[in-house]
């Protein structure tokens, strides 16, 4: 088998390094520390906000800048602005509508129009590159502009969509402005319907390429329609690479599990794309185009590349760490390359509304200009590097940059994400075992990082000989008190007593279920969940279908440490426990689910997904805990991150809810997952600089504003207490308006209130918490790898643990 092939070739590349990773393993080797140097590259950031002129009368409920291009010394953008609406013009457009008349249509609707037009303004804005607003030409009220496209003579070439109410339509013109921004010529698009959002590309033989996510429009000088390509996995992006134009398309082969990504050549006088593409990069969709190439913006940099080379990683303009910049917000729209010293981009930032009844009112553009310095400003400084396992919080990237920019610090953070390495590959499986294994050789080694972000699904890490155990600084001097903290959710990241990742914030997932069947519990074994489930009457399931294989990923990822124990580097999958585990994953699961009806359709006022009809589409719905509440199924999986969802659940089942977790050898209970967790190298020299780093991400004021950030539970008590009742504040007053809003909705998703009450059942489920999702990726594949023999009756029980017992120890002893 190829599987097997990979491994042994896996094993003599181990091999290879055994001799001078043993004498790593003789004693602990520290690393040396990493310092700043003059000649380390470093851009400094100018950040400008781009800001439109406002009516300083009116209430701003909306406003946006976007689609913006650098062009020269200018920056062009369309913007939006919406202003809020008076109640009395809201009366006399209802009497408009009310009085007329037959044939008077069109009148009605223009004076209507021109009402909503004071309180709208859009159009087009050009900027000069230091910020200041040189023009802006204000569009029709029925007009959008997008795709705007720089023009190789000067001035700009955009799609102008108009929508026509009384046909109820749109329809499309090329918009042609001057360098100034003044509309010089339009040109009317016959036959196009659909283009909303597409891009426009200018060709040499005059001809149009219109670019849209359902289709492909080639139209003449005159906006003649000449061809219409509709295809599948059209991603909506045209390439012009030496002289010549490709659409990015994209498929995925079911039976070889592998997708296709390629670029096919259009011609640009018919408009037919070519059949045969030529092989592109996975990661195409985030590439932009510059003046002099096509630039990649990954986790860790900005890249030149070749778009028709898929194995090239290109070439690094930019890493993110030679400067100080949050690269979260940053929108690619107007990215700029001036040249190797000199680089442009625009930051999109959600502004929130003053209005506590509106979450967001728009956003604010930022220009950065980075330039590059001569010498590192931060030279001298001990660098602290961070491996991430994936790292889109902005909140935490805000911090990275505050952190690196106070001149108070000694320390300067820089950040390898391994993100891209994952996720830019067929087989998600084997990238993360390959990136988890590569690391942990790093780090053993005393090479590695000094902080890991987020790999605390990568149980292999949890020993002395590559990581701290964070309670010596918790328990230290510049530690916490832990009675202020949910400290069994700590204590739950724990191996052996010891924590080496801790989390700063974290989902809860498990299972509700009806008290009825299982009784009054938080946790089961194996065989109390069995004799649960095998007790029902015939017309009650368990729970809802799921595969052998997800179920048995399921059970593992909550017990990892009874079956492994990296300190001894021993298993335990040959004994009865891990037997009982892939018995309950056969005996409750099935080999394969049946195709789901998917489709949304309209129930009952709300948009629902048909995989959760019976009977496919057409059938009636049914929600998994509503067959719960009634007694048809037992339980069914589930995960909060707040107090509504928890007391939405509570609400459901009433005094018949019990929350608890899956069934596990030592009888687990509810887990948690995190969603933001750090651990420090134990091999690097600046362990008490890195918790220093990590320390002030459990104050209140970082609790909450990571939680929020994260959507999750922060583990600080006072900081999950003031998030209840921001939280119960929140939702009393939105009910209170839906209520005389909208009575219908208000009976229907408004059913529970949420009190003091509620705050303290959800503080006491997070008390329940007593372990954590945790899966060694390298063990996982072999156990995914040997499993599906036993559960299709092809081998026994003991055969496949055997296997697996032996593979496993290899696999350790490997490292």
């Amino acid at each position: 088998m190829k599987k097997y092939a990979k491994s042994a070739i896996a094993i003599l590349l181990t091999a290879s390094m055994m001799l001078p990773l043993a004498a790593c393993k003789k004693g602990k080797k520290t690393g040396t520390k990493k310092i700043v140097s003059e000649d380390d590259p470093y851009f400094t950031v100018t950040q400008t906000d781009l800001q439109m002129p406002l009516d300083k009368d009116k209430k701003v409920t909306y406003s946006e800048l976007y689609n913006t291009s650098i062009v020269g010394d200018r920056l062009i953008g369309s913007y939006n602005v919406q202003y809020e609406f008076p109640e009395d013009l809201e009366d006399q457009i209802n009497k408009l509508y009310e009085n007329m008349q037959e044939g008077q249509e069109d009148e009605i609707m223009n004076q209507i129009m021109e009402i909503y037009s004071e309180y709208s303004d859009t159009g087009v804005a050009i900027f000069d590159l230091d910020g200041n607003l040189i023009k802006k030409t204000k569009g029709d009220g029925y007009d959008q502009l997008s795709g705007i496209t720089p023009l190789k003579e000067g001035g700009y070439l955009m799609l102008m969509t108009t929508y026509e109410m009384e046909a109820c339509k749109e329809t499309y013109k090329l918009a042609f402005y001057n360098q100034e921004g003044d509309l010089e010529k339009e040109i009317p698009l016959k036959d196009i319907e659909d283009a909303w959002g597409a891009n426009v590309y200018p060709l040499p033989n005059g001809n149009f390429l219109l670019a849209s996510w359902s289709a492909l429009y080639l139209v003449d000088k005159d906006g003649k329609l000449i061809n219409k390509e509709s295809e599948d996995g059209m991603e909506g992006m045209i390439y012009e690479i030496d002289g010549k134009y490709y659409v990015y398309m994209y498929s995925y082969d079911e039976v070889a599990e592998k997708s296709n990504n390629t670029l096919n050549e259009i011609d640009i006088n018919t408009g037919k794309i070519s059949p045969d593409g030529k092989e592109a990069r996975m990661d195409l969709w985030n590439v932009v185009k510059g003046s002099d190439g096509y630039y990649l913006s990954s986790n860790n940099g900005l890249k030149k590349i070749d778009p028709l080379d898929r194995k090239s990683d290109g070439e690094m303009l930019l890493d993110w760490n030679w400067t100080d910049l949050n690269r979260t917000n940053l929108s690619m729209d107007g990215m700029c390359v001036k040249s190797e010293d000199e680089i442009y981009f625009v930051s999109t930032i959600w502004d929130e509304s003053e209005d506590p009844s509106v979450k967001y009112s728009g956003t604010r553009t930022v220009l950065n200009k980075l330039t590059r310095e001569e010498k590192n400003p931060h030279a001298g400084k001990t660098i602290i590097q961070i491996a991430a396992a994936s790292l889109y919080s902005n909140k935490f990237m805000d911090y990275v940059v505050d952190y690196n920019t106070d001149k108070n610090n000694k320390s300067r953070i820089q950040i390898k994400d391994y993100s891209e390495d994952m996720y830019n590959t067929d087989d998600y499986e084997k990238a993360i075992k390959e990136v988890g294994d590569k690391l942990y050789l790093e780090m053993l080694a005393g090479e590695g990082a000094d902080i890991l972000v987020n790999f605390s699904s990568f149980s292999q890490f949890n020993n002395d000989e590559v990581l701290v155990d964070l309670n010596k600084y918790i328990d230290g001097d510049k530690g916490f008190n832990r009675d202020d903290y949910f400290d069994n959710v700590f204590r739950a990241f724990e191996t052996k007593g010891k924590m080496y990742q801790i989390p700063v914030c974290v989902d809860i997932h498990g299972f509700i279920a009806n008290k009825d069947y299982v009784g009054d519990r938080d946790s089961w074994t194996y065989d109390e969940f069995s004799a649960i489930a095998d007790s029902l009457p015939e017309d009650v399931t368990m729970m809802e279908d799921q595969t052998c294989a997800a179920l048995m990923q399921t059970l593992l990822s909550v017990a990892s440490s009874d079956f492994i124990d990296y300190e001894k580097k021993s298993v335990n999958f040959e004994s009865p426990d891990f037997a009982a585990l892939l018995n309950l994953a056969k005996k409750y699961g099935v080999l394969k689910l049946p195709e789901p009806d998917y489709g949304m359709v309209e129930q009952g006022g709300v948009i629902i997904d048909g995989m959760y009809y019976e009977g496919g589409m057409g059938g009636d719905y049914v929600d998994p805990i509503d067959k719960v509440k009634e007694g048809m199924q037992v339980m069914t999986s589930i995960y909060f991150y707040s107090l509504q969802q928890y007391a939405e659940y509570e609400a459901a089942l009433g005094d018949k809810a019990v929350f608890l977790g899956a069934p596990a050898p030592s009888s687990s209970g509810l887990s948690a997952q995190p969603m933001l967790t750090l651990a420090i190298s134990a091999t690097t020299p600046s362990q008490d600089e890195a918790w220093d780093f990590i320390r002030f991400m459990f104050e209140k004021e970082q609790q909450i504003s990571y939680a929020r950030d994260f959507y999750s539970v922060p583990l600080m008590r006072e900081a999950l207490d003031e998030k209840n009742e921001m939280d119960i504040k929140e939702y009393m007053e939105q009910k209170e308006e839906m209520k005389q809003w909208d009575p219908e909705f208000f009976e229907e998703y408004y059913a529970y209130d949420l009190t003091e009450e509620t705050a303290a059942g959800f503080v006491k489920v997070v008390e329940g918490v007593r372990t954590i999702n945790s899966i060694d990726q390298g063990i996982m594949m072999i156990v995914n790898e040997e499993a599906p023999a036993f559960f299709e009756g092809q081998r026994s029980v003991e055969d496949v643990c055997k296997n697996i017992q032996n593979r496993a120890t290899t696999l350790l002893h490997e490292r």
